[in-house]
């Protein structure tokens, strides 16, 4: 579905400057799926890439797998603070309805509740992975906040843990899922094919709920 593009001459002068907020953020929804789709066909190369670079020659191997193995976190980085942004955006459209009550006369604002906490479920650690994204030196500046986001249960089947030690990550992957700790506990999303089809599938909803309020 195409950007809403909403009649904001339209509403009343008081209004405009509010649901021109509203309609940057409709259009910041389809740049972020875009980017999303970046960051996971980043994650596919530097993917594929990686594996094939263990057949190089030994003389210059380890610097290429390197530089793919840092692309991988790119990817994964870059997707985390994507959804983050999905979320906001959405947040950010809810509130400034509040200041454009023409325009929120003609949206079904409870249908909009329900796009957004779809998706939040379907992303159920965004806002966890995104500040371990954002603020990962912060996160382990001291001994106190190291011991509050770190947990002590390692990865199940991956790291084990023993003797009182702790776990604190700051992003790695398991597969096709991108891992950090935060507050305690693992927090984590899927960087796949899957979760871009969520992210275009809310962005299509939240478009549907602003078409009778935009130019065809």
């Amino acid at each position: 579905m195409s950007t809403p593009v909403l009649r904001i001459a339209a509403l009343p002068p008081d209004e405009r400057g509010e649901a021109q907020v509203i309609a940057d953020a409709l259009i910041g929804l389809d740049n972020f799926a875009k980017n999303f789709w970046a960051a996971l066909s980043l994650f596919t190369y530097a993917s594929s890439e990686y594996r094939k670079a263990d057949l190089l020659p030994e003389d210059g191997r380890e610097w290429v797998m390197s530089l793919y193995f840092s692309w991988l976190f790119v990817a994964g980085r870059d997707g985390a603070m994507t959804v983050f942004h999905l979320v906001k955006s959405i947040e950010v459209i809810q509130d400034r309805l509040h200041c454009c009550p023409t325009l929120a006369a003609e949206i079904d604002l409870l249908a909009l509740r329900k796009v957004r906490k779809t998706f939040q479920r379907s992303f159920k650690d965004w806002e966890g992975v995104r500040h371990t994204v954002g603020h990962s030196a912060d996160l382990k500046n001291t001994a106190a906040r190291r011991a509050v986001h770190s947990v002590k249960t390692g990865i199940p089947g991956i790291i084990e843990l023993r003797d009182g030690a702790s776990l604190i990550l700051n992003g790695c992957f398991v597969g096709d899922e991108f891992m950090s700790t935060f507050e305690g506990r693992q927090v984590s999303y899927a960087l796949t094919a899957e979760s871009h089809r969520v992210i275009c599938k809310m962005v299509d909803d939240v478009y549907a709920i602003f078409q009778s309020v935009c130019d065809d």
